[in-house]
C-alpha cells in the first residue's frame, strides 16, 4: 500500500536516498563553485582587473568629472591602448592639475 509523504519521510525508506542524493548534489555544486572561484581569482590576477578598477575609481573620485561614465570610458580606452596585461598604478588616471570639473574636461 502507498503511504503518505510524511510516513515515508519518518520511516526512512524514501527519505534516505533523497538525503544522500541531496548531499551528493550539494558536494558537487560546492566543488564546482570552489573551482570557479579559483579560476576567477586566477583570471583577476592575470588580467589585473582589480587594479584597473581601483585606478579608474580613484581617478573618478579625485577628478570628479561632470560625466563620470564618459570619464570611465576614457580610462578604459587608455587602458586598452596600453594593454590590460600589465599592472597599473592606483593613481594612473589622476591628473596632476586641478579637478576636471574646474577645467571643464574629463
Amino acid at each position: 500500500s502507498e503511504g503518505s509523504v510524511a510516513d515515508m519521510a519518518t520511516s526512512g525508506s524514501a527519505a534516505t536516498p533523497k538525503k544522500n542524493s541531496s548531499t551528493t548534489v550539494n558536494k558537487r555544486f560546492k566543488s564546482k563553485v570552489e573551482s570557479a572561484l579559483a579560476r576567477g581569482k586566477q583570471f583577476l590576477a592575470d588580467t589585473h582587473l582589480v587594479q584597473l578598477l581601483e585606478a579608474m575609481l580613484t581617478g573618478a573620485m579625485v577628478q570628479q568629472p561632470r560625466d563620470p561614465i564618459a570619464f570611465l570610458q576614457e580610462c578604459l580606452v587608455q587602458a586598452q591602448k596600453s594593454g590590460t596585461k600589465k599592472e597599473l598604478a592606483w593613481d594612473v588616471f589622476v591628473r596632476q592639475s586641478t579637478s576636471s570639473r574646474e577645467e571643464g574636461e574629463l
